[in-house]
């Protein structure tokens, strides 16, 4: 009678090393019953492998980012995991790929155009395409200001180079993006003073409502910026909050003069402004109370600054000549820390209010529930390996078409069952107490846990 060996060996986890070997008869009448008794899996098994799943996208988040690429995204389904996984986001392919179970996966989003775009998630089962596209935005957008009712333009942040993307319809002063994805913006004319929303593909505006106090004060600030989901802007002395569904205006206590014309926030808790001209102090606000204080001097142009904004976690800021024959903007970065500036490149004549996409808030941490994906990126966890119980562990095994299942089941009953299409491969114990494997042909420094051959 043929016999099937199984080599259980596993490695030192500070109580010894323990050495378990089971043998498996094969079923009685001359044959294999489709296992080989001594050798590798073979791919003639005439027993069949378990069936690939197809995955299903349900979710994806976030829903919007940059074209430039580089947005951490969670993807939500089933079947999400399987060999042949590829994750496409527009005609880009997504990269950092990892499969935190078959539910989850998390991956960085690819360049791509100024426009919505699908999310499809494939394995070797088939293809899923996500109901709610990703929509992609320019890093950088300006938009022109000083009484022109002008246009929204997409700009490169590492030149300045612009390109119009569409008329306003309003003189804009200060943009802002909302955690959701909604671009907003600041306009006063001669007749009124008024928050509105600006579509990014082709910038056409619409009102939200008048920016004014709740005595019916107008009140529009110089620039606007969201720290969460607050709507947060200064006017002269102080700092104003803006309700992003009505426009109404709260006036915070007096803090600093100066005119406050840039602001920005990271969205981090830390947001900055600075009064009109490029060396002057600049400033860190306490948004609880809106008090300021002083941390560093700018080193930038002695010209106005008409907007600040963060693409990332860089600060840009957009610095006019004087207005009239020959007047110029420009686009700057500026270190927060020593206040240094470094032009950029220029930025169209009548541009007041410039906006990027802030740093997207971070993707809680989850470890791999199952780190055996095959070649994806994905570096397994180093669990301790718990002893092996005393009583004896009872080793199943079966090999279907080129791929090997282990079932352990020890003297409680609980079960775990390991599969993988190598004939050597690591164990790796998940979150659920389940033993899953690892190729040693992925890096032989991510193997932990029990070494299992099939021989």
């Amino acid at each position: 009678m043929k016999r099937l060996v199984v080599v259980i060996a596993v490695l030192a986890t500070g109580c010894g090393d323990v050495v378990k070997k089971a043998e498996i008869d094969a079923p009685p009448g001359g044959g294999d019953g489709g296992v080989d008794a001594v050798g590798d899996a073979s791919p003639d098994s005439n027993i069949d492998a378990p069936p690939a799943v197809a995955p299903v996208i349900t979710g994806i988040t976030p829903t919007w980012g940059s074209s430039a690429g580089g947005t951490a995204m969670k993807i939500t389904g089933t079947g999400l995991n399987g060999s042949g996984l590829v994750v496409n986001v527009g005609t880009g392919t997504a990269t950092n790929v990892m499969v935190i179970s078959a539910t989850e996966l998390r991956v960085v989003t690819p360049p791509g155009p100024n426009a919505p775009v699908s999310v499809k998630v494939t394995n070797d089962a088939g293809t899923s395409t996500a109901a709610t596209q990703f929509r992609m935005y320019a890093p950088l957008y300006a938009a022109d200001g000083r009484g022109v009712s002008g246009n929204l333009y997409a700009v490169n942040p590492a030149t300045g180079a612009s390109t119009s993307v569409g008329a306003i319809g309003a003189p804009i002063t200060g943009l802002a993006w909302s955690p959701a994805g909604v671009l907003y913006g600041i306009t006063t004319t001669a007749m009124a003073q008024r928050l509105v929303t600006i579509n990014p593909y082709t910038g056409a505006s619409s009102v939200v409502g008048d920016l004014k106090t709740t005595a019916g004060v107008f009140t529009c600030p110089h620039d606007i910026t969201f720290e969460g989901n607050r709507l947060i802007g200064w006017k002269g002395t102080s700092m104003v909050e803006v309700n992003a569904l009505s426009g109404q205006v709260q006036v915070y206590t007096a803090s600093v003069g100066g005119g406050g014309c840039g602001i920005a926030s990271r969205g981090s808790g830390t947001m900055y402004f600075t009064p009109k001209s490029g060396n002057m102090p600049f400033y860190t606000v306490n948004t609880a109370t809106g008090a300021a204080a002083t941390s560093s001097t700018m080193n930038g142009p002695a010209q106005t600054i008409n907007s600040l904004t963060f693409v990332g976690n860089t600060m840009f800021g957009s610095f006019a000549s004087p207005k009239g024959v020959g007047q110029t903007v420009a686009l700057y970065s500026i270190d927060t820390a020593t206040g240094t500036t470094q032009l950029r490149g220029a930025l169209p004549p009548n541009v007041d209010a410039i906006e990027g996409i802030p740093p997207q808030p971070p993707i809680a941490a989850v470890a791999p529930e199952d780190p055996g994906t095959g070649a994806l990126p994905v570096t397994p966890a180093a669990v301790a390996v718990a002893p092996e119980p005393a009583p004896a562990m009872r080793t199943i095994a079966e090999v279907a078409r080129g791929r090997a299942r282990v079932t352990l089941v020890d003297p409680t009953g609980a079960t775990f069952t390991v599969s993988a299409s190598n004939t050597q491969f690591a164990i790796v114990p998940n979150h659920k107490g389940e033993l899953k494997l690892i190729a040693p042909a992925v890096s032989t420094k991510r193997i932990f846990g029990p070494i299992v051959e099939i021989r």
